[in-house]
Formats: structure tokens, sequence, C-alpha cells
């Protein structure tokens, strides 16, 4: 058990971490990726591949539940994540490297795929590591107050990025420019590292092959864990038919520039600073289910609001930065917390796991299937082929959304082990077999406290503060 200085102390180091790492993720992705796509010459299929990868790398997390379970969760976070932020050197090098156009792309698409499939593998760990580290009572307002935080670093490193690019001129001002942002992420990178060593874990637990293998098909054995998947799979696909071309639209098709994007970055930004500690309290009062279906279909708006749009008609996207980062927030902050709060605390790795992997799995088939709609003949007839996407999301949005209103927000019960079946049998006739007082099983108590207050997230022993990274 973890003393409160002790919490305290992590608690602060991981809001630190969270900050670096979203300077890492604002200098390496979103409006950066953009910049490297249109400076290298990517085609609608590779900036769709691009773009998917952040999404389609979760189909990691089944191999990272497995390491986090043999393995330890801190061991990999710290080796997979401090890996990862180091993997952006060769583009910091680019401009000076004998590289063909071609072979300049092949190495933008190897550095973007080792980074998210070994940050993937350290994020299973990493939301194991803080479902142990973060005491469930806390989980709602702390990572609502660490959102805002790492929201605040996001805006400001994405909008003096996005100014930089602006100010890069040339093509040879651009890919200066580019490298010089690969290595300011490296740099946050190791930052992030440091930080995250100096947080607290408990001993790991060496959990035998056999019962990882056995953990690791639970959320699809169980009803609730099978409707998790599906709204899982079902929002990501939803997302990922318009997602990765949200930024290239903007830049290019409405001509706004890469500081217009920058500053519609930084009205996500604000107002998700504004709302995620309300959002983070709706999640401890009502529960994660209440405010992802009411922060879903919320965000269905989004591809309207884009839609509305023109060249010079900007103010559409000013309404999204303002709305659609209200809904954000809470979208994501419930996105985290419902695995949590369905899992037996066993079996957390590998719940977290599928529900990541059938939302990468959606995403990825949906980009897939965009890429490919984006250089239809139908999509040729617009005066912008993602508009075609803009609708397809929509409608997708509001389907997805209904997925929503299936799910259940309480705990389930995992089966408990021989001797623990065998205690709370035998303490049904008042005492158990060594003539101790009767043994709760376990998960009783927990079962009795979400019934009192519901939207609490499963107990574990010393938790520490989850860092709602959006990562």
């Amino acid at each position: 058990m973890a003393s409160c200085t002790q919490l305290r102390r992590s608690l602060h180091a991981c809001t630190a971490e969270g900050i670096a790492a979203e300077v890492v993720g604002a200098f390496s992705g979103g409006l950066v990726l953009t910049g490297w796509a249109l400076h290298l010459g990517l085609s609608p299929q590779l900036v769709a591949l691009l773009g998917a990868l952040p999404f389609t790398a979760h189909l990691f997390q089944l191999p990272g539940a497995f390491a986090t379970s043999r393995l330890g969760s801190r061991r990999v976070a710290l080796a997979s994540v401090g890996i990862s932020r180091q993997l952006f050197l060769p583009l910091a090098l680019l401009p000076w490297l004998p590289l063909s156009p071609a072979g300049a792309q092949r190495l933008l698409l190897v550095v973007a795929v080792a980074h998210h499939a070994i940050s993937i593998l350290g994020n299973n760990a990493w939301t194991a590591w803080m479902a142990d580290m973060v005491p469930a009572r806390l989980r709602g307002r702390y990572f609502g107050r660490r959102t805002a935080s790492c929201t605040v670093a996001s805006g400001l490193a994405s909008l003096g990025a996005g100014l930089l690019l602006d100010r890069a001129g040339s093509a040879r001002g651009n890919s200066l420019a580019l490298s010089a942002l690969a290595l300011l992420a490296c740099a946050a990178g190791a930052l992030s590292t440091v930080l995250m060593a100096r947080q607290h874990s408990r001993r790991a637990r060496r959990v035998p092959l056999a019962r990882a293998a056995r953990q690791s098909i639970a959320p699809a054995r169980h009803p609730r864990g099978q409707r998790l998947l599906a709204f899982s799979f079902g929002w990501s696909s939803a997302v990922g038919l318009a997602g990765p071309f949200f930024t290239i639209y903007l830049v290019r098709d409405l001509r706004a520039g890469y500081a217009v994007g920058a500053l519609y970055a930084a009205g996500l930004a604000g107002a998700r600073v504004l709302s995620a500690p309300i959002w983070g309290r709706a999640i401890d009062r009502a529960g994660p289910r209440a405010v992802l279906l009411l922060c879903s279909l919320g965000l269905a708006a989004s591809p309207v609001l884009w839609l509305l749009a023109a060249e010079g008609r900007l103010w559409p996207i000013a309404l999204d930065a303002l709305a659609g980062g209200i809904f954000a927030a809470g979208h994501a902050l419930a996105m985290f917390a419902l695995p949590l709060a369905v899992a037996p605390e066993r079996e957390r790795p590998f719940w977290h796991a599928g529900f990541a992997v059938a939302g990468g799995a959606g995403y990825a088939v949906a980009s897939a299937l965009a890429g490919h709609a984006a250089a239809s003949p139908l999509a040729a007839c617009l005066d912008s082929p993602i508009r075609l996407l803009l609708v397809l999301s929509a409608v997708a949005r509001v389907a997805a959304a209904g997925l929503a209103a299936l799910l259940d927000d309480e705990p389930v019960i995992a089966a408990p082990k021989k001797r623990e079946a065998a205690l709370a049998a035998s303490s049904a006739l008042g005492s158990s077999p060594d003539g101790s007082p009767p043994f709760a099983p376990w998960g009783s108590r927990r079962w009795e406290e979400s019934s009192i207050r519901r939207g609490s997230t499963s107990e574990g022993t010393a938790e520490l503060g989850p860092s709602v990274s959006l990562r």
C-alpha cells in the first residue's frame, strides 16, 4: 500500500509526464504529420494509411497485454515508451540523408509504424499501471485535471508547430522545420521517460501463461465485454471514415494554412481544458456509460459542421473547435474509464487490449475503405472528394452512438480462485475452514459499492492516478 506522500509524488510526476508526452505528439503527429505528408507528396492511400496508424497500431494491444501479465506493467511501459519516443531521430536527419523521394516516403512510413506499434505495447502496460496506482475514487477527478493540463500543453505545442511550418516558406525551409520538430519530439520523449520512472508501482505479479491465455478471451466471452467490443469497433469505424483527412481538407481544400490548423487545435485544447474536470466529476457521479452516450451524440455533429465550411467561411470549424473539444474531452475520459470500471482486476490488461484492438481494427478497415472512396469516380464529381467521407462519417457516428446505449458500466465479477470459492462456501455456514471469521469472496465488496454508488470504478489496491493522455 502506497503512502499518501508517495502517491502524491507519483501523481505529480504522472501529470508532468503526460504534458511531456503531449509535446511529443504535437511535434510528431497530427498537424506535423500532415506537413510531412504534403512535403513528401504522399498519395491519398498513403495519407489514409499514415492517419490510421495511431489507431491501427492498437492491434498490438494483445501482445502488450501478454507482456504486461508476464513481465509487469511498470517494466514494459518504461521500456516501450522510452524506445518509441526516440524513433523520430531518422526524420531529424532526413534532409541530409541520400534518399530518393520514394525512399523518404518509405522512411516516414517505417518510422511511423515502428513508433506507434512499440508505443501501443507500452500503452497497455501503462493503463494497467495507472489502474493500480490511482485510487478508484479519485480516477475521474484526477484524470479530468490531468487531461486539462495535458491539453493546454498540446494546444500550445501544436500552435507553435503550425506557426513554424507556416513561416518556413520554401521547400528547403519546410524540410528543416519538420526535422527540427522531430528532434524536439525526441528530447521531450526522453524527459517523459525520466518522469515516468519516478512513479511508484506495486510489485509485479507474474501471471502463468495458461492463465494469461484464458484471460485474453475473457472480454469476448462475457456479454458486457461483447457489447464493449462492438461499440469500440463501430465508433472507431465511423471516425476512421474521415479522421485521416480532416487536416488535409483544412489545409489543402479550404486553403486555410497551417496556422489556422494550429488555432483550431488550440481551440480544441481550450474547450477540453474547461470541460475535462467537469466530465471527470460527471463520470464519478453518473458513470462512464452516460457520459459516453451523450458525448457520442455530440461528436456526431462534427462532420456536419465541416461540411458547412468553405474557403473563406470557416466559422463552422471554429464552432466545431468549441463544441467538439467539449464532447471530445468527455468521450476520451469515458472511453478510458469504462473498461476499467467493468473489467475484473486480474483481467484488466486484456479487457483494455480487447477494447483497443476492436477500435484499431475498425479504424484500419474504415480508413482503408475511405482512401479508395476518396479516389472513386463518385468522389471525383464533388469539389472535394473528402466531402463524401464527411457525409459517411456523420451517418456512421449516429449509428455507433446507438451502440453506446446498450453498454453497462457495472463491474463484472471474476470467477473466484478454488481456495476463495471453498472459503466462500464455508463462510455460508458461519466460519471458514480454519475457524476464522467468515470470508467475503473477492469482488463482493466491489459489487456492493457499485450498487450503492453508481459510476464508481472498480477498487484495486493502492492505485495511482490514471493518465488520460488522449494519446
